[in-house]
């Protein structure tokens, strides 16, 4: 027989708040999941607006925005360097070099290449001008540094 039987345990019925007691009462012993706002399911969130915004929030804030760790009394070479408590970075990527590595932290920097103060500098130049600020800005703050 062909077509498609779905399976009761997995699926959810998203409802209204004040409809879920009478619809889990309607699939009682079915194996069905009867809920209000959402749920993870299959690695995703289903449910209502705030839920999923909720969830994405919670699942990704450890990636943005990367709290770097608080210096212990160390003295940092570069009067460049961020030594702010609470310094972050702009993102953090689990896996990006591969799965046998740590977490990359990134620094986003956007600057206007054609802009009036480039007008005498290489692309190149440029480009490094703003890796070194970077580096001197971070480095002393991370294990590893790869522009």
């Amino acid at each position: 027989m062909f077509g498609y039987y779905p399976n009761a345990s997995k699926t959810h019925l998203i409802v209204k708040q004040e409809y879920v007691q009478s619809v889990k009462g309607l699939f009682d012993g079915s194996g069905i999941t009867v809920i209000a706002d959402g749920d993870r399911y299959l690695g995703a969130a289903i449910g209502t607006r705030t839920y999923i915004e909720q969830y994405v929030t919670n699942k990704f804030s450890e990636f943005i925005e990367p709290m770097l760790q608080p210096l212990q009394g160390e003295h940092l070479k570069y009067k460049s360097a961020n030594g702010e408590v609470g310094a972050r970075l702009d993102v953090a990527a689990q896996y990006f070099w591969g799965k046998d590595h740590q977490t990359a932290y990134f620094d986003v920097r956007i600057f206007n290449p054609f802009a009036q103060s480039y007008a005498n500098s290489s692309m190149s130049k440029c480009y490094r001008k703003h890796e070194l600020d970077k580096k001197r800005e971070y480095e002393e703050r991370l294990e590893v540094w790869v522009p």
